[in-house]
């Protein structure tokens, strides 16, 4: 899921000036459009990752937030100022193939460390 939505930003224009004007204009239709994509996360956590982690959610909530503001945070970046990020040319498929190995590696550390109720 993660590297799908990595995928439709970076090929999306639109949303990554969708992203940008969120962060940078309040607006009501804005505040609105986050309220529902808000939602629909909650919807996805409750429904496919809360049983899982259990009292763990919170953690891996917060890891899952890392995750997606900065994945959005390198389609943005490419997009507007620079194609190189830590070394990484974030516009190539090589260096988008590094970004999402580094993102499998981080969600199957997550799974595989944080503790699971039985």
């Amino acid at each position: 899921m993660l590297i799908s939505q990595f995928d439709h930003v970076y090929k999306n224009k639109e949303a990554q000036k969708l992203l940008l004007w969120r962060l940078s204009e309040p607006r009501k239709s804005l505040a609105k459009l986050t309220a529902i994509q808000e939602e629909n996360g909650e919807y996805v956590f409750k429904l496919m990752m809360d049983a899982h982690f259990g009292k763990q959610s919170e953690d891996f909530r917060s890891i899952m937030a890392i995750m997606v503001s900065g994945l959005y945070y390198l389609n943005v970046y490419g997009g507007v100022n620079s194609r190189i990020f830590c070394g990484i040319d974030v516009s190539t498929s090589e260096g988008r193939h590094h970004i999402k190995k580094a993102v499998s590696f981080l969600l199957e550390q997550s799974y595989k460390n944080l503790p699971c109720p039985d």
